[in-house]
């Protein structure tokens, strides 16, 4: 093979890679986006995900009952909605730390603003994951966004998506 084919077909091979579609994994404290019930928020929150590849799980959490109305909006939206008692970081940390494990994701995407999950973004990183977290702006703990490759801020997202729909 001459050299300039090899370095057709390596040029290939890199953008092939480049490419590639990240597979995600997105787990969301359910209390910080549907204080209203708006569900509009989770639709802002999987559209810039949507962009760097394919949510292959979606997941939000509550610590209380929702009802039936609100839980089908969210199922509809691409969710799954898991409804539990304790704490909620908790339940979050075993289902990412599963799919990383598993090797079923390259991104994990956390939906938080918490300290808590940092021992998780610091494994997923560690095993090689790109990690996301999605918060508030106004939050006072910042500590998550040291942990993130790619910080969002959802608030600004409201905003954002306000602005385009005038």
């Amino acid at each position: 093979m001459k050299c300039g084919d090899y370095l057709k077909k390596f040029g290939r091979a890199v953008k092939k890679k480049l490419s590639k579609k990240k597979k995600i994994g997105l787990f969301v404290e359910g209390r910080l986006l549907l204080k209203d019930r708006n569900l509009e928020e989770l639709r802002l929150i999987t559209g810039p995900l949507e962009e760097l590849g394919s949510i292959r799980v979606s997941k939000i959490f509550f610590d209380h009952a929702i009802d039936e109305r609100v839980m089908d909006e969210i199922v509809n939206v691409g969710f799954s909605p898991i409804m539990l008692s304790g704490d909620i970081d908790v339940h979050i940390a075993i289902e990412a730390l599963e799919l990383i494990l598993e090797d079923k994701v390259d991104m994990i995407a956390i939906v938080a603003n918490n300290p808590n999950y940092i021992p998780v973004l610091n494994f997923a990183r560690e095993e090689g994951k790109e990690t996301v977290v999605i918060t508030d702006s106004k939050s006072t703990d910042t500590s998550l966004e040291n942990f993130a490759d790619i910080l969002v801020y959802y608030d600004l997202l409201k905003v954002i998506g306000s602005k385009k729909k005038e």
